[in-house]
């Protein structure tokens, strides 16, 4: 379920207990407001911080250094669910939309290459970011169901960007 790196303590705990998470990975400057609304998640069992550490949180670089590598990968189904994509909230509170599997495929076959085109050889970069639907699409899967690459920033880009 990727959210909006930019999103407040109390938007964070609305994501958290409605989708009941039990586990956050963020990047260390949402790590805080996470950190300041954990007490009213009851659902949620642990904080991974990527390149950061604070108050009440895990390193996630050092758990996966502790984590027992995985022989065999998920066995799952054209029809188990594979994301969580909230809406802005703009008619009320935010609601999930939940995707299956065969609905990503669906999306990268249709859109990645019906409209787009994209091929093996193709680079494609996308200003979206990846917990935007369109982002997630344009930057990973999209790309990956062709054999592509995809080219996400993780600064935020702005009409002067890249700065010169």
């Amino acid at each position: 379920m990727p959210v909006n790196t930019l999103m407040t303590a109390e938007e964070y705990a609305f994501l958290l207990n409605d989708s009941r998470a039990r586990v956050a990975v963020v990047e260390a400057e949402a790590a805080p407001r996470l950190a300041a609304v954990r007490e009213r998640c009851p659902w949620l069992r642990a904080i991974f911080v990527v390149d950061g550490r604070a108050p009440g949180t895990l390193d996630w670089h050092e758990a996966l250094a502790c984590a027992k590598p995985m022989a065999e990968t998920a066995r799952t189904s054209r029809e188990d669910i594979v994301y969580w994509g909230y809406t802005s909230g703009s008619t009320g509170t935010p609601k999930a939309a939940v995707h299956s599997h065969k609905d990503f495929v669906a999306a990268a076959d249709l859109v990645g290459v019906g409209v787009f085109g994209l091929g093996a050889a193709d680079l494609v970069f996308s200003a979206s970011k990846l917990y935007f639907a369109f982002g997630l699409g344009n930057s990973l899967y999209f790309p990956a169901r062709v054999g592509a690459a995809g080219g996400p920033r993780p600064e935020r880009i702005t009409p002067s960007w890249p700065s010169t």
